[in-house]
């Protein structure tokens, strides 16, 4: 995958400031973080990308750097944004819309759940065993543990003589030939809490039919993972036929979201993409800090000017008729180290 690391940032950043030993890299990760923080309070939030996320049953997560959706797609037709995304309910309608399962003509309504949840996807209602895999040597060993119900009922086995939230898993690594599934069944999963780990983290499960399921990849920096839920209602219209009893239930698609990124998220790791789209961006926003860590704050002022200017460039080139640029990130936990 291409695009600007936070390696590359820190070579950069390094090289304005002077530093660059493993000391310095905490110092330097807080330079970056507050500078993306300023690039995208001042115009930079402007600067749209695309997520690609697969909903299943009509349902799906949003990433955790997606901060606020303007836009979506899925099929052949895109649609304009979410409304009022941070309130309680919103849902979004529209007419026309090709579904997955090759309908035409379907109306839909969006909807954007109140609550978070813990899994990108939920598991089934028979009820599953949980395993929690990884594919780094060092995380082996480490914990997850799972808190939720089978048929309305708290998960909550015994522990020397107490009751527990919920069942604690090993993390065993992936392609370990004597990884065990745990012990209790979940149709229902509350919360997790995880260890922090050196990758991603997979938690799937599998039914009493054997039948696999894959519910989430867990960033290696999520402790307490929570996503906002979003799920479409689809009904066809009146002369749709025997298509009627159809819909987005039925299938799952892959879902394209233009939106702006999450200026709350911390980019630790060499490989995390970083939200610039330049490198002039990068080098100009290395020299703000520099010049503010000296103290010369009218040269701050004139690479603030810089950046803003080349935000109004690089917005205006993105919503250019006909020329739509965005970065795609892609919404699997296996591609991506920033979700």
């Amino acid at each position: 995958m291409s695009g600007i690391t936070l390696g590359n940032a820190i070579k950069c950043f390094s090289a304005e400031l002077g530093c660059g030993t493993d000391q310095d890299r905490e110092s330097l990760i807080d330079e970056i973080t507050q500078s993306l923080e300023f690039l995208l309070f001042n115009g930079g939030g402007d600067i749209l990308r695309e997520w690609k996320v697969v909903v299943r049953n009509g349902r799906f997560t949003f990433p955790r750097d997606l901060e606020t959706p303007v836009k979506y797609k899925f099929g052949r037709l895109a649609n304009a944004g979410f409304g009022s995304f941070h309130s309680s309910y919103v849902s979004y309608s529209s007419a026309g819309v090709r579904s997955c399962c090759d309908y035409y003509d379907w109306e839909h309504i969006f909807a954007v759940s109140a609550n978070r949840v813990a899994t990108q996807y939920h598991p089934p209602k028979c009820g599953l065993r949980m395993i929690a895999t990884t594919r780094e040597c060092e995380d082996v060993g480490k914990k997850l543990m799972v808190s939720g119900k089978l048929r309305n009922m708290q998960v909550a086995p015994l522990h020397n003589g107490y009751k527990t939230a919920g069942e604690l898993l090993t993390i065993y690594k992936e392609d370990d030939p004597n990884k065990k599934y745990g012990a209790y069944e979940f149709d229902e999963i509350t919360s997790i809490v995880k260890d922090p780990t050196c990758a991603y983290v997979m938690l799937s499960g599998i039914d009493k039919a054997g039948q696999f399921y894959f519910l989430s990849h867990y960033h290696p920096d999520e402790t307490a993972p929570q996503y906002r839920e979003g799920e479409f209602f689809a009904c066809p219209r009146p002369y749709s036929g025997f298509f009627g009893s159809k819909g987005l239930k039925e299938c799952d698609f892959e879902l394209s979201i233009l939106g702006r990124v999450n200026p709350g998220i911390r980019y630790i790791r060499d490989e995390d993409i970083l939200p610039i789209t330049s490198t002039q961006m990068l080098k100009l926003l290395a020299k703000r800090a520099r010049y503010d860590e000296s103290g010369d704050f009218n040269e701050v002022g004139v690479m603030e000017n810089r950046i803003r200017a080349l935000i109004k460039k690089i917005v205006a080139y993105q919503q250019a008729p006909i020329r739509q640029l965005s970065v795609n990130l892609a919404g699997s936990g296996g591609s991506l180290t920033n979700l």
